[in-house]
């Protein structure tokens, strides 16, 4: 282990280890049940952003333009509709995010007992749930991402073709992806507005979002440089990031089969520790 990642480990505590343990059980339960399918289809929600415009630029052959339109625009059109969310369900999300906080402990511990260590990375061990902090940054810093993104492909001095934008097939799947995520939205806030919570918990995705505009900043800049023509720039760019965001997607929607062996190991512990007391 190199001296940098010995710096970002911190000792697993006595309190942290009481937590595991109290937090445990119910951790394992949480993956059972409904949740290799809520994880597939959350996954499968999300691959539509992603996967999208890749079909465009291969099929359709979306320009650099077009590509971004769809990215901001589906974005945003998540942030607002998470935002929708957080203001009608608030009280239903922090019941999601209590546990799943606890769950994110546990499994790092799982992960660092199974290695033989007795260190894990601080943020794991003591993140805490902040969402209003979450909401700033999506409409404060993913709101001047956007803003600077425009402007600097409208300033370029090659510059990309913004009349593009009003195409038959961008505007048809975006308008497809903004109405799924608006009816989706609206149907969770009503199944639980009316007492009848669905079995999947509300889950939000606060300023992960804003964050991503930010990184798309620098991302642009260093995808773009040395290329004659913005645009040949900024569509390698968002290939790479919906290629990324495919990955990540097919991750979420497949992550439940891989994580059975350490489900099981700790099943095992459990039932050791069980034994011993």
């Amino acid at each position: 282990m190199s001296k940098k990642s010995k710096a970002e480990m911190v000792p697993i505590t006595a309190a942290d280890m009481e937590r595991f343990h109290r937090n445990a059980p119910a951790s394992i339960k949480r993956r059972e049940g409904t949740y290799t399918f809520d994880e597939f289809g959350a996954g499968l929600r999300s691959v539509f952003l992603g996967g999208v415009p890749i079909v465009g630029l291969l099929w359709f052959d979306w320009s650099a333009a077009q590509l971004m339109l769809f990215l901001l625009a589906g974005t945003w059109a998540a942030i607002l509709c998470d935002f929708t969310k957080f203001w009608w369900l608030e009280k239903e999300i922090r019941a999601w995010a209590a546990p799943s906080y606890d769950d994110w402990h546990v499994w790092t511990i799982v992960s660092a007992l199974r290695a033989g260590r007795e260190t894990a990375p601080p943020s794991h061990l003591g993140a805490k749930y902040e969402p209003r902090a979450g909401v700033l940054i999506d409409f404060a810093v993913g709101g001047i991402s956007t803003i600077l993104i425009c402007v600097s492909l409208i300033r370029s001095p090659t510059g990309v073709e913004w009349t593009e934008l009003i195409d038959h097939s961008v505007m048809l799947w975006l308008a497809g992806l903004i109405v799924f995520q608006t009816l989706f939205t609206v149907w969770e806030i009503v199944e639980h507005r009316k007492g009848n919570p669905v079995s999947r918990q509300v889950k939000v995705a606060l300023g992960i979002r804003g964050l991503g505009l930010f990184r798309l900043i620098f991302v642009l800049a260093a995808v773009t440089d040395g290329f004659e023509e913005i645009g040949t720039g900024v569509t390698k760019a968002m290939l790479a990031i919906n290629g990324m965001i495919v990955l990540w997607c097919l991750g979420t929607m497949f992550g439940p089969f891989f994580i059975r062996k350490e489900t099981e190991w700790l099943r095992e512990y459990l039932r050791n520790r069980g034994a011993q007391e």
